[in-house]
Protein backbone atom coordinates (compact mmCIF):
# COMPACT_ATOMS: atom_id res chain seq x y z
CA UNK A 1 0.00 0.00 0.00
CA UNK A 2 1.55 3.14 -0.80
CA UNK A 3 1.48 6.64 1.22
CA UNK A 4 0.56 10.12 0.97
CA UNK A 5 1.68 13.17 2.63
CA UNK A 6 -1.14 16.10 3.90
CA UNK A 7 -0.89 19.04 5.39
CA UNK A 8 -2.58 18.63 8.70
CA UNK A 9 -3.04 21.87 10.60
CA UNK A 10 -3.57 20.80 14.89
CA UNK A 11 -5.50 23.41 16.92
CA UNK A 12 -4.33 22.90 20.64
CA UNK A 13 -7.03 24.55 23.47
CA UNK A 14 -4.74 24.42 26.71
CA UNK A 15 -4.96 26.71 29.36
CA UNK A 16 -1.72 28.57 30.50
CA UNK A 17 -0.62 31.37 32.78
CA UNK A 18 -0.40 34.91 32.30
CA UNK A 19 0.10 37.93 34.56
CA UNK A 20 -3.17 39.36 35.80
CA UNK A 21 -2.56 42.68 34.08
CA UNK A 22 -1.95 41.37 30.26
CA UNK A 23 -4.58 41.55 27.67
CA UNK A 24 -5.97 39.48 25.39
CA UNK A 25 -4.05 41.76 23.04
CA UNK A 26 -0.79 41.71 25.01
CA UNK A 27 -0.89 37.43 25.41
CA UNK A 28 -1.54 37.05 21.65
CA UNK A 29 1.60 39.34 20.86
CA UNK A 30 3.86 37.79 23.63
CA UNK A 31 3.09 34.12 21.80
CA UNK A 32 3.18 35.58 18.24
CA UNK A 33 5.93 38.53 17.53
CA UNK A 34 7.69 38.55 20.67
CA UNK A 35 11.04 37.19 21.24
CA UNK A 36 9.18 33.47 22.83
CA UNK A 37 10.31 30.49 20.94
CA UNK A 38 6.55 28.61 20.36
CA UNK A 39 9.38 25.52 21.45
CA UNK A 40 8.44 26.94 24.90
CA UNK A 41 4.62 25.76 23.86
CA UNK A 42 6.28 22.33 23.95
CA UNK A 43 7.71 22.14 27.23
CA UNK A 44 4.49 22.81 28.81
CA UNK A 45 2.46 20.78 26.53
CA UNK A 46 4.46 17.91 27.70
CA UNK A 47 3.99 19.03 31.71
CA UNK A 48 0.08 19.05 31.12
CA UNK A 49 0.94 15.39 29.71
CA UNK A 50 2.45 14.16 33.03
CA UNK A 51 -0.14 15.51 34.90
CA UNK A 52 -2.56 13.76 32.64
CA UNK A 53 -1.53 10.28 32.33
CA UNK A 54 0.46 11.10 29.24
CA UNK A 55 -2.73 12.08 27.17
CA UNK A 56 -3.22 15.46 25.53
CA UNK A 57 -6.28 14.20 23.04
CA UNK A 58 -8.84 16.27 25.08
CA UNK A 59 -6.64 19.71 23.88
CA UNK A 60 -6.60 18.87 20.51
CA UNK A 61 -8.21 18.76 17.10
CA UNK A 62 -6.56 17.86 13.80
CA UNK A 63 -8.22 18.47 10.09
CA UNK A 64 -6.64 18.10 6.53
CA UNK A 65 -5.67 21.59 5.29
CA UNK A 66 -4.45 21.08 2.03
CA UNK A 67 -4.19 17.89 -0.36
CA UNK A 68 -1.33 15.31 -1.41
CA UNK A 69 1.65 16.87 -1.97
CA UNK A 70 3.55 15.68 -4.61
Amino acid sequence: MGRKTKIIATTITMPMDFPDDWDNDMIEFHLNESSWCFGNFLDQLNEYAQQHDGCICNLCEARVVKDEIK
